[in-house]
């Protein structure tokens, strides 16, 4: 039913800045994004519409979209147990992928931006649909 290039339509543009982003660091992410996108589709109810909705950066309706979107962020580590960005870990992981290049700013410059608009949610599910509004709303300024 996914395909794994429907993983990163979801939330590679989280992490993927237009920067300088190699192929190798491409297909890293991909590879991860895959493996969790699965695990987390499994966990949640999404539909192809969900998935459709994403790809145009929109949010999908409903409780599953939301708690698909908190396991994927909190297994790529962008999120804690709470739904809150965490910014150690969230550095932590990309300077797995990227190193200590220009990437790692615009991830911090992100959750600085956007951690705020995230406390606000109820809980993890809520707040991982705070994440991605936050995102698609600050995207150009993160080049995203």
């Amino acid at each position: 039913m996914f395909k794994s290039g429907v993983y990163i339509a979801l939330f590679a543009c989280l992490l993927e800045m237009a920067m300088s982003i190699t192929e190798e660091h491409k297909l890293k992410l991909q590879a991860t994004f895959e493996t969790v996108g699965e695990k987390c589709a499994k966990e949640n109810n999404i539909t192809e519409e969900d998935i459709a909705a994403f790809k145009e950066r929109k949010f999908p309706d409903g409780q599953e979209a939301a708690c698909f979107s908190a396991c994927v962020l909190k297994n790529i580590g962008l999120i804690d147990d709470e739904g809150q960005l965490s910014h150690d870990l969230a550095v932590e992981n990309a300077k797995a992928v990227f190193g200590e290049g220009d990437e790692i700013k615009a991830i911090e410059e992100f959750i600085e931006t956007c951690k705020d608009s995230v406390a606000d949610g109820a809980d993890a599910c809520e707040r991982a649909k705070l994440v991605f509004k936050c995102f698609v709303e600050h995207s150009e300024k993160f080049n995203f």
